[in-house]
């Protein structure tokens, strides 16, 4: 080997060395970048992006059924707006969802921002369920589940068509309650 191919054989040695601490030097500022974007979310947060808590926060991680069950009473109403093919009050869920604070929560309403679908399977994961009745004939229990657009009572033996279903609650102990009525109308 001759000295002047020993110099090229050093000098590509050098440039690949460059290159490599150059393409560090990049992964390294792109880490840093992404800690700061992270660091912003925190202090906004927003169902299109993550939410994160700093690993010197105080905040618990818990899942997202915890959390839903927490506020019960706030999703309830909420239900009225959704159906397998959309959900007609999304802005009101986001910000109850956001208001919320559960990372986990948040991640699964953002996997559903177009997947009503799956926000309802989301929801029966939680043991919230809408009832899949289309028509009935007035027993006593579907009382307490429905009413009519304009209040009646339901009368027994009459046949109703379900204009929006009922939801279900289901709790851990496998007690069943009506989370919101549905709306019916009298077959005429």
């Amino acid at each position: 080997m001759n000295a002047d191919n020993h110099g090229i054989i050093w000098t590509i040695v050098s440039i690949i060395a460059i290159l490599f601490l150059i393409g560090i030097f990049k992964r390294s500022k792109e880490k840093a970048s992404k800690r700061g974007k992270d660091t912003a979310v925190k202090s906004v947060p927003d169902a299109q992006t993550s939410h994160r808590p700093s690993e010197c926060s105080d905040v618990v991680w818990e899942p997202a059924i915890v959390a839903v069950r927490k506020n019960l009473n706030k999703i309830f109403p909420l239900l009225k707006g959704v159906s397998a093919t959309g959900i007609s009050n999304a802005e009101e869920w986001k910000e109850l969802i956001v208001s919320i604070n559960n990372e986990d929560l948040v991640e699964m309403w953002k996997d559903t921002i177009k997947r009503p679908d799956l926000w309802m399977t989301y929801l029966q994961t939680f043991g919230i369920q809408y009832d899949l009745t289309a028509e009935f004939t007035c027993i006593p229990e579907y009382r307490e589940m429905y009413t009519t657009e304009n209040g009646e009572d339901l009368m027994p033996g009459v046949t109703y068509y379900v204009k929006s279903p009922c939801w279900i609650y289901t709790d851990s102990e496998n007690v069943k309650t009506v989370a919101l009525q549905g709306i019916v109308q009298k077959n005429i």
